[in-house]
């Protein structure tokens, strides 16, 4: 697993995980009564380092009546205005918008047309935000949602943030306490990750710094990416600091250098699977980073990126990683975020792909001047761990513009003790979900996590309309050369030397719009939450998951350069499809391969594309290799499915590259099998 902060303003931090996804979590998340936020007291923890994977964050969590909910409660006991519906807090914060807090003004995700950067226009556009002041307004901020943030730690000491940090729910993989700070060493000194992930969530609305979009929810979590000893089963519910989460943030994922088996006995993904039997049987609600790859791979700090070749001409015409490369992703429990800037388009860095669900807002590589204004665009501003001596607001920082700089006049106005940073990457795009996510189980806490998805689709807010056909994406690309052609036409036909491999956005035969660069769209808090509260008829939390099935012969002559229907399966019955997922495995040389899939209905969505972060480390098999799309949700899954192989030449470094004397054909030594399932939306 790696971090979720895009790279160039995150330095990747390598460590082993050890934790693999076994058995299931075993607990009902239960709701506290009435309990206090207990002290958590500073000190210095011992930390092992060990090697290969990178920084993390996640967050979660319900919990009940405590005074880790009343974020933003200076001690004031005013009753709030009559016409405002929020209580237990100070009256001057009682149905107020986040202009209460200092450094609002640069929190352009919240309200952007207020903000900073909305005067910047090369790289702001003064309008894209979350759009959540409505619901604060109403004074709904999280109350009695339990969230959890499993990252690289968090600094609970922080000023914004211990006010909302429960003892109950926080635990660090690394000596067994229950305090996530990461240890104050050298090694980690930028271990701020998780703790800017707590901040865009659930910062305290109290008079100081930032404020999160859920700033009276109750904020756990633990060490658990980097950390010496991390278990996934106890961090995924399955422990008595765990047990009453009602979200995960997973700002974290893998980046494997081969495809992984997907659910097999060795590939279990049990612990996401007994999800929906927490949150008293509503299901936690789990929020994960798709991932910063589009451009390029970093496996390693002591390795050089993985790059993908250029296609059709354009650096960036496709991305580089598949966020489904990480099998945890494929998981229909999961909810996949990507990353828009704040011009209201795809974060550069952001992946692209099938399985991504909704959007986040995770800004761009803003570096320069006073707060990020100089550069591609604004980063998210939140909170950073305490102190000037580390995080990324410190003495000699990898940041470069003045809030993050000790000493500077604006740090000196603004954050002169470096409690306050601002990240980007998917990393930071995930907590925006995962706190809009939470005003809507404040809103309402009978929302099963099947509700919660669905209403995030139902109201998510479709962006940048024309990307498809800008810059020359739909241009036709030639498969032997990897050219762009003149042709746009859409057509995916059995033979062709040229295909489309980039259909922008699509409405699909049951009239939903979806895109593998925004999922279903951007997020919208304000009508989410207010049709959260208007939902009064659930959807079961269960989802039933059906086996693989062959879905035809075995493939034995395998086309590179070009188009070719590998084969087609039939479905009966009434059902809507939720999502569909292939499972191949073969001697295929799988960088030059992109598999697309053709429903009943007649929409085509790219599973995989060719040319990707496989093509230049030749790969040359794979075994249950996962793959899965959304573009067909609410589709009837009744009628005939086609399955294509959209293909590149591969280079010489795919040992199974072996083609027929004159042709670009090959008689593949292990034959490709094919597997499907739908998994229907029942």
């Amino acid at each position: 697993m790696r971090s979720r902060r895009a790279r160039a303003t995150c330095p990747l931090f390598v460590e082993q995980v050890k934790a693999v996804r076994t058995s299931r979590a075993l607990h009902n998340t239960q709701r506290q009564n009435g309990g206090l936020v207990k002290d958590i007291t500073g000190k210095t923890l011992a930390l092992t380092l060990f090697a290969t994977v990178a920084l993390a964050a996640c967050g979660g969590g319900d919990s009940g009546s405590n005074t880790a909910n009343n974020g933003g409660n200076t001690g004031g006991n005013t009753p709030p205005a009559s016409t405002c519906a929020e209580t237990g807090v100070d009256a001057k914060y009682a149905c107020q918008t986040g202009s209460t807090e200092p450094l609002y003004a640069y929190q352009w995700a919240l309200k952007q047309a207020t903000s900073f950067f909305a005067a910047f226009g090369l790289v702001a556009n003064g309008t894209t935000d979350i759009d959540v002041e409505d619901a604060h307004k109403a004074g709904i901020k999280g109350q009695g949602v339990n969230v959890l943030v499993l990252d690289d730690g968090i600094d609970v000491h922080n000023e914004d943030l211990f006010a909302n940090a429960n003892s109950d729910m926080t635990h660090n993989f690394d000596d067994g306490s229950n305090d996530p700070t990461p240890a104050d060493i050298p090694a980690n000194i930028k271990d701020a990750h998780g703790t800017n992930v707590a901040g865009i969530i659930a910062a305290a609305q109290n008079g100081k710094g930032v404020m999160g979009i859920a700033p009276r929810a109750t904020l756990g979590g633990a060490r658990f990416i980097g950390a010496a000893n991390p278990d996934i089963t106890a961090a995924y519910g399955g422990a008595a600091w765990s047990k009453n989460g009602h979200l995960i943030n997973a700002s974290y994922g893998a980046n494997p250098q081969a495809p992984l088996e997907y659910d097999t006995s060795t590939s279990t993904q049990a612990a996401v699977r007994a999800f929906p039997n927490l949150r008293n049987g509503r299901g936690l609600v789990m929020l994960k980073a798709s991932g910063n790859e589009y451009e390029s791979i970093n496996d390693d700090i002591n390795l050089p990126p993985r790059t993908c070749p250029t296609v059709g001409g354009t650096a960036g015409m496709i991305g580089c990683e598949n966020p489904a490369n990480d099998p945890e992703a494929l998981e229909p429990g999961v909810i996949v975020v990507g990353a828009a800037n704040a011009q209201g388009i795809k974060s550069s860095y952001s992946n692209a792909g099938s399985v991504n669900w909704i959007t986040g807002l995770g800004g761009e590589y803003g570096n320069g001047g006073k707060y990020g204004e100089v550069g591609s665009g604004p980063k998210i501003f939140s909170t950073d761990l305490s102190g000037c001596a580390r995080g990324y607001s410190r003495a000699n920082p990898d940041d470069t513009y003045d809030f993050a700089i000790p000493g500077t006049a604006t740090n000196l106005k603004d954050n002169a003790k470096c409690d306050y940073s601002s990240m980007n990457g998917t990393s930071a795009a995930t907590p925006t979900l995962s706190g809009v996510v939470a005003l809507m189980l404040a809103a309402n806490p009978n929302l099963t996590w099947r509700d919660v998805r669905e209403i995030l689709r139902a109201t998510a807010r479709k962006i940048d309309t024309d990307y498809g056909s800008r810059d020359g994406r739909n241009a036709r690309i030639d498969l032997l050369t990897g050219a762009a052609t003149g042709d746009t036409s859409a057509a995916l036909t059995d033979g062709a030397t040229t295909a489309r491999l980039d259909y922008g956005w699509q409405t699909n035969a049951a009239g939903y719009a979806y895109s593998t660069w925004y999922g279903f769209g951007l997020v919208d808090a304000s009508a989410a939450v207010k049709m959260a509260k208007a939902t009064v008829t659930y959807k079961p939390a269960a989802l039933s998951v059906p086996d693989f099935a062959a879905a035809f012969a075995n493939v034995n002559q395998f086309n590179y350069g070009a188009v070719q229907k590998l084969g087609q399966f039939n479905v009966s019955g009434t059902d809507k499809v939720d999502a569909l997922q292939l499972r191949v495995s073969g001697s295929v040389c799988v960088g030059s391969v992109g598999f697309f899939v053709k429903s009943p209905s007649g929409t085509v969505s790219a599973l995989s594309l060719p040319y990707n972060g496989y093509y230049n480390n030749g790969v040359d098999t794979v075994n249950k290799y996962g793959l899965g799309s959304y573009a067909f949700y609410g589709e009837n899954a009744a009628g005939t499915w086609e399955v294509y192989a959209v293909s590149g030449v591969p280079t010489n470094a795919c040992s199974t590259y072996q083609p027929q004397a004159g042709t670009h054909t090959v008689t593949l030594a292990t034959p490709l099998a094919v597997e499907y399932r739908v998994i229907a939306a029942k």
